[in-house]
């Protein structure tokens, strides 16, 4: 398979206009560009994707996808809504295409928003099957009088989650932070699905990784890290081996 990186300029301002209008109104960016994503490209819509957003500069989505930006172009006009279309800027699709190897024990850069969870297994009373913070979860299975450090736990989960296909040399949290993540819920009287937001954790990490298995590491790449890949998580970043 062919991985595209694809950057799109999006008119924010527009975009919460669109979400107002269509009933997707959410303090969580990462919620609104998902929506608006599918909105603009329905089957075809790119995850993972990173959103970045500086002061005084527009905001910038960057994604991976099999689909490249004439492909994706091409899907927005004949199918998305011309509110949809103008919101997303489809004008401003860029793309470029990923290496399609990488080799065994490489050194690479990285950075990567996750939101490190873990789901309750099967057997956990009424709480299975939800999502807990990994640090939290780390904290029920210590003693009483034990410590642990917030980022080295959401390190080695990290860690696990590249797990075979790279090894973490170097991870440096960026940020660390409590950010609500929106998801539809059940269902509402008029038919729809009402929106509620779930508090949890959102860490960046920019570091060093190496390659234990290429054809593993492509897939990684195009997949995404950990949970969420659709809502802004999960999008490595590789950057040089500085």
């Amino acid at each position: 398979m062919t991985l595209h990186m694809i950057q799109m300029i999006p008119d924010m301002v527009a975009a919460a206009a669109w979400a107002r209008q269509n009933g997707v109104a959410s303090a969580d960016d990462g919620y609104l560009i998902h929506a608006l994503l599918t909105a603009a490209f329905g089957p075809q819509a790119p995850k993972p994707f990173a959103l970045m957003a500086k002061p005084g500069s527009p905001s910038k989505v960057l994604a991976y996808s099999p689909h490249s930006a004439a492909d994706l172009c091409r899907q927005a006009q004949m199918f998305a809504e011309p509110a949809a279309l103008e919101a997303a800027c489809v004008q401003t699709l860029a793309s470029k295409v990923m290496p399609a190897a990488f080799a065994h024990g490489a050194r690479l850069g990285f950075e990567v928003r996750i939101r490190p969870i873990i789901r309750l297994a099967r057997g956990a009373g009424e709480d299975s099957g939800k999502e807990r913070d990994a640090f939290l979860a780390a904290l029920r299975d210590l003693p009483m009088d034990a410590t642990v450090d917030r980022i080295d736990v959401y390190r080695q989960w990290l860690a696990r989650a590249m797990s075979p296909s790279a090894s973490i040399l170097r991870a440096t949290p960026l940020y660390q932070r409590l950010t609500p993540v929106t998801r539809r819920g059940k269902a509402a009287e008029n038919g729809g699905r009402r929106l509620t937001n779930m508090q949890g954790p959102d860490v960046c990490f920019s570091g060093l990784l190496c390659i234990d298995a290429p054809d593993a590491f492509a897939a990684l790449l195009a997949r995404g890290v950990g949970r969420h890949r659709a809502f802004g998580f999960g999008m490595l970043l590789l950057r040089p081996p500085e």
